[in-house]
């Protein structure tokens, strides 16, 4: 059975409501058994999720020249011209710029992104950091994952923290050339989740 067909893209503020419904749902798969509660799972966390991606992808960023070169309206912030077209000025916790990609499926509906960027590791192991990688668990299999670090990533040298009870994750990015280095950390704030970092 052939996988179904997707495109990647840049992502646009009017993504940000479906963004988080992948979001949350790729949350569910990967980490349902370690976390629980509305602040991960369910409506309010598809809700929080997606006023995290509207800040992100908020017009006057240079998320607003889109892969249709069409500008959105917004004043521009004092990053953008600093910034290449396709690359995003970052969070507080999320540092740019950064480089994001989403999968759309053949409706043009978000299904999967990636965001790459500096390194947040003190001191960094590799300049470039695959933070986010989550796809909607429906297409797991479908090769949008591994054209997803294509797209964010190329071949560059890398690094990326993975939850350690996730072994699906870490033989996904074994295959594209990441190991684990020994490095691993407790998140607090995620009920004592243990990620454990892979470079490449």
């Amino acid at each position: 059975m052939a996988s179904p067909a997707f495109t990647l893209d840049t992502p646009r503020p009017a993504d940000a409501p479906a963004l988080a419904r992948v979001h949350v749902r790729s949350w569910e798969a990967a980490y349902g058994h370690v976390l629980s509660g509305e602040k991960w799972f369910g409506q309010p966390a598809i809700q929080r999720r997606e006023a995290q991606w509207t800040q992100m992808l908020a017009p006057g960023t240079t998320s607003a020249d889109g892969a249709d070169g069409a500008p959105q309206t917004g004043a521009p912030r004092a990053t953008d011209t600093a910034l290449p077209v396709g690359t995003f000025p970052g969070t507080p916790g999320l540092p740019g710029p950064l480089t994001i990609r989403i999968g759309r499926d053949a409706d043009g509906t978000p299904v999967g992104f990636a965001v790459a960027g500096p390194s947040r590791d003190e001191p960094p192991v590799r300049e470039l950091e695959l933070a986010i990688l989550y796809l909607d668990p429906d297409w797991f299999g479908a090769g949008l994952g591994s054209a997803l670090i294509e797209a964010t990533l190329g071949d560059a040298p890398a690094s990326v923290w993975v939850a350690k009870d996730n072994p699906r994750a870490i033989r996904f990015y074994a295959k594209h050339g990441f190991t684990l280095d020994g490095a691993r950390k407790v998140e607090p704030m995620y009920e004592g989740l243990v990620d454990v970092r892979m470079i490449r």
